[in-house]
């Protein structure tokens, strides 16, 4: 007596690409990881027509993802160059708005004047002498607050202040001479709610 079987279904062979692809894609912490997902997602997609389906997520997630990843690091890459650059060309105004700081709080307004451009008067920088005063003494300088280069002319330097009684943010921007640099204009300001997450 013979028995009838059902026929066994034949598996879809599998669609490598596509995994490949996904794993890729997930990736994201390493740069540049996209240039493998992104190719093998497209083939791995295509191949997926010709096998049921099987792949066809996979190879669109990794897809998506190598995107992402083609986009988000060059991106991260090209800020942090921007930061470091802008850091070094701002780096001469540093040390310069910490003397300013130490000159003005301390009354030195001679020294503080000698600082910066004609711009500032000495009536300025008396009055910023007896503002600081009234915040107490200065408990720390931080020039490496914030910084940005606008050019030559305009180095734009912000350091943050912490007196006894006071939290404040000096804003500064300073030309470049052949004496060194020199303050052309500055101010007090309140600090943010959030501090920032980049430095000069």
């Amino acid at each position: 007596m013979t028995q009838n079987l059902d026929p066994q279904p034949t598996p879809l062979p599998g669609n490598a690409l596509a995994l490949i692809s996904v794993i890729s894609g997930l990736l994201l912490c390493i740069p540049l990881t996209g240039l493998i997902a992104v190719p093998t997602g497209i083939i791995g997609y295509r191949r997926s027509k010709y096998l049921g389906g099987n792949g066809s997520v996979a190879a669109r997630v990794g897809l998506v993802l190598g995107i992402i990843n083609l986009v988000w690091w060059p991106a991260m890459i090209a800020g942090a160059f921007n930061t470091y650059r802008s850091f070094q060309l701002s780096k001469p105004a540093i040390e310069p708005t910490q003397k300013f700081v130490m000159y003005v709080g301390s009354g030195q307004i001679a020294n503080a004047k000698k600082l910066c451009t004609d711009a500032i008067d000495e009536a300025r920088l008396t009055d910023s002498a007896e503002e600081m005063g009234k915040w107490g003494s200065i408990d720390n300088v931080n020039p490496y607050y914030r910084g940005e280069y606008h050019g030559k002319s305009d180095i734009e330097i912000q350091a943050e202040l912490k007196f006894d009684n006071a939290h404040k943010i000096l804003v500064t921007h300073w030309t470049t001479t052949d004496a060194g640099p020199r303050l052309t204009a500055y101010d007090f300001r309140e600090p943010p709610t959030t501090e920032p997450s980049t430095q000069p």
